[in-house]
């Protein structure tokens, strides 16, 4: 006897394996039993025929870290089951006491609105602090580099003393040992902007041989890709651990034409022996922070600094200066997406050349005017790359497939709503990029052994019964950079250790959410 069976369905194991048609039976949170289980005494069967039957979809880079504890749902309601937190540097640990106001005010605009106060001091207090919250769905953390440095060096554009490394030595090897499952870096955002690669070495060294990996925000993706590109790998290798490069693109046209080369150089990193994978989200626009436009001068020592500086007029106009020679995207590329005032809100969902007509200044000007206004907090929405680009990433056969999706007011980037329906319903579905199978392993058993949790990503008797449940035909997304958040289609069920907390589409208000530790 089982506690649930899934009758009929069109098995798409994670494998890569040409789906099949089984039964599956569900005992103790646990796959007990593929097969013919029609004669077997039962409780509770869901009828999954002309549906498929895939592992639970792993988002691999997540930016949930706080909201997970608001109960959101937005991930769940396209088919995951798991996602990671703690990416592009960020992290909810480890804080220290004297720093929370500069660690929040560096994490806020990717973390998004949390009134409540947040200071956990390490992974083990975050961890207990979700586990009291209940879960939606399964989490896992990265150590992000950006929240480590703060707690030892504040935003100091200086190289670490010996005492300051060995401090945040002897903090990320705790947060490892408590269960975070790997170390990231945003190199591209203050203060981990102002490390060097011997400093992500050393402390990536202390990954080697547990289980962990490294995943890197690179410094560019648009003109010093390739630079950064062999950075990434220069890391891997001399600390010899597993690298994941976040979201890969190549930014700007200028630029795209560097793509094959970068994948060459992963190429030729994996055939030397470095475990090297990629991920993408299957979209041409992303989502950032609006100071991510500044020289990164003008960052060193937090955002009341860099205010200062914008007011500075003589700091201000050479920054501008170099704000413009840096643009790797055209001003139109450039949609404001979030602001934290009313006073600005109408500008939301226009980019910076329509504001800068309206307000008649240039669009550099429009840059400063509104980090100047809004303190800091504007997030953008940034049209980096062509299709045929995307699609080769997409195609690449390492990369994982994620949302990297942020909340925001306004207009958050449609990703956090509809990344899986997207990429199933329009590249596999419509573009036939790939076989359906090979686009399932990219969402669940690429991540699953990335991750080093064994008993995820793939339909194994033994295995976790974290389970998608879609119509193939139906399953996608109709939602848009001006409408992102409309609901996608065809989700039958989501199931999470046996349980049933997605229904025809909708929430059933279970949390059998866990923490996940490799």
């Amino acid at each position: 006897m089982f506690d649930l069976i899934l009758t009929n369905g069109q098995i798409v194991d994670g494998t890569g394996k040409k789906k099949y048609v089984a039964d599956i039976g569900i005992k103790k949170g646990k796959i007990s039993a593929i097969g013919d289980l029609k004669n077997v005494q039962k409780s509770k069967v869901i009828e999954c025929k002309n549906y498929i039957v895939s592992p639970g979809f792993i988002d691999l880079h997540s930016h949930s870290d706080l909201q997970i504890l608001n109960h959101k749902i937005e991930k769940l309601l396209q088919g995951v089951t798991t996602e990671v937190v703690g990416n592009c540097g960020f992290s909810c640990f480890p804080i220290s006491s004297e720093k929370y106001q500069m660690t929040r005010d560096f994490s806020s605009p990717i973390f998004g609105d949390f009134k409540s106060k947040w200071n956990w001091e390490d992974a083990k207090s975050y961890f207990k602090e979700l586990k009291k919250n209940s879960l939606v769905l399964n989490v896992a953390s990265l150590v992000g580099h950006g929240t480590l440095r703060i707690s030892v060096m504040g935003f100091s554009d200086k190289s670490p003393s010996r005492e300051q490394l060995r401090e945040m030595k002897k903090k990320l090897e705790k947060e490892i040992a408590d269960g975070a499952v790997g170390f990231s870096s945003g190199l591209m955002y203050s203060p981990g902007s102002f490390s060097n690669k011997d400093e992500l070495i050393e402390l990536n060294r202390l990954l080697k041989g547990k289980n962990k990996f490294y995943a890197s925000h690179m410094r560019s993706y648009s003109f010093q890709v390739v630079e950064s590109i062999k950075e990434t790998i220069e890391v891997g290798m001399a600390a010899n651990v597993p690298v994941q490069i976040s979201h890969l693109q190549c930014v700007g046209q200028d630029n795209w034409n560097k793509l094959d080369t970068v994948l060459d150089l992963v190429s030729k990193a994996s055939d030397e022996g470095l475990d090297i994978s990629i991920d993408a989200y299957p979209f041409l626009a992303g989502s950032t922070v609006m100071t991510q436009l500044l020289p990164q001068w003008m960052l060193e020592g937090g955002i009341k600094k860099m205010l200062d500086r914008i007011n500075n007029y003589r700091l201000r106009d050479k920054a501008e200066q170099e704000t413009e020679e840096l643009l790797d995207v055209r001003w139109n590329d450039l949609f404001i997406s979030s602001v934290a005032s009313q006073k600005n809100k109408k500008l939301v969902g226009m980019n910076l050349s329509e504001i800068s007509k309206i307000k008649n200044i240039k669009p550099v000007k429009v840059v400063f005017d509104l980090l100047s206004e809004e303190k800091g907090k504007v997030m953008i929405i940034s049209f980096n790359q062509p299709e045929e680009n995307l699609i080769k990433v997409l195609s690449y056969p390492s990369t994982m497939i994620i949302t990297d999706g942020l909340y925001v007011k306004g207009f958050p980037h449609p990703r956090l709503y509809s990344t899986y329906p997207i990429f199933i319903g329009k590249y596999i579905k419509e573009l036939k990029i790939m076989t359906l199978e090979e686009g399932i392993m990219k969402l669940t058993s690429l991540p699953a052994r990335r991750l080093g949790i064994k008993d995820i990503g793939t339909i194994e008797v033994g295995k976790r019964a974290d389970l998608t449940i879609f119509d193939y035909k139906t399953y996608n997304s109709k939602a848009t950079y001006t409408r992102p958040k409309i609901k996608p289609v065809g989700i039958k069920s989501v199931i999470i250790s046996g349980n049933v907390v997605v229904n025809n589409g909708k929430f059933t208000g279970k949390l059998l959410g866990e923490v996940l530790k490799n």
